[in-house]
Formats: C-alpha cells, structure tokens, sequence
C-alpha cells in the first residue's frame, strides 16, 4: 500500500512541477514611432493630436484575421508611439499571424477637422518608424 501511494506522491509531484514550469506563450508587441507636423511649409508639431492605429477584422468561410483599433495621442512636440500586439488570424487561410497591412487615422474632431489625416499600408508585425508624417 506504501509505493502505490509513494508512486501517487511522485507522479503528482512531477505533474505540478511540469505545469508549474511550463513556459507561457508570449504574444509578439510591435510598435509604430513617428512625428507629425502640420506641413512641408509650415513644419509646426502636431500637439496631442488624437490618432487611431487601425486594420478592419476580416472573416469569411475559410478564416478569419483580428481587427486592431487603439487610439494615441501625439505628444507636445508631435511625436507619437504606439505598441500594439500581434494577433493570429483562425481557419485554414491563417497560419500564424497577420500579416495584413495597418493604418493611422487622425480622430480629432476640433483640430484639423476637415483634413482627413491617414496613412495606409504600414507593415505589420515588425517595429516601424514613419519618420516625419505631415497633416497636409
């Protein structure tokens, strides 16, 4: 009766171990810098300008990939950095993590409110600088 309950111990022992062990799975952070100025002309910084980091959800029959949207803010000298983690898409059509291109929308309704700011087609899943982006 003493080794069945010893060999219990023991195996229970190990599985707690190994559990406790166990690496967990980090989810990749990628993150996007870049200034904003007003213009070629007029290369102003762009202070607490509201933006909008942005890729759709897309999903259909054979899979789909995650949406992002996360809003950041410029900082006063019109700097902005935004991290955001990579999602894997599900289905057969996504193996591994999307790789569908991401977009900047500038959300201010009172600063430049008929300009439309917005850069498209910034690469996904690696660290990006924008370098100097301008509102017009």
């Amino acid at each position: 009766m003493k080794s069945i309950n010893s060999a219990t111990l023991i195996l229970l022992f190990s599985l707690f171990a190994y559990t406790a062990c166990k690496k967990q799975k980090l989810v990749p952070q990628f993150t996007i810098t870049g200034k904003l100025l007003e213009s070629v002309t007029n290369p102003v910084p762009v202070k607490m300008y509201n933006l909008n980091l942005y890729r759709k959800e897309r999903s259909g029959f054979t899979g789909s990939v995650p949406g992002i949207s996360q809003n950041f803010k410029t900082d006063n000298n019109g700097n902005f950095s935004v991290t955001y983690k990579a999602e894997k898409g599900t289905g057969f059509a996504s193996i591994g993590y999307s790789e569908e291109s991401l977009s900047i929308y500038g959300i201010d309704s009172v600063l430049y409110r008929n300009a439309y700011v917005g850069w498209s087609k910034i690469p996904a899943n690696k660290d990006t600088s924008l370098n100097t982006v301008y509102i017009y």
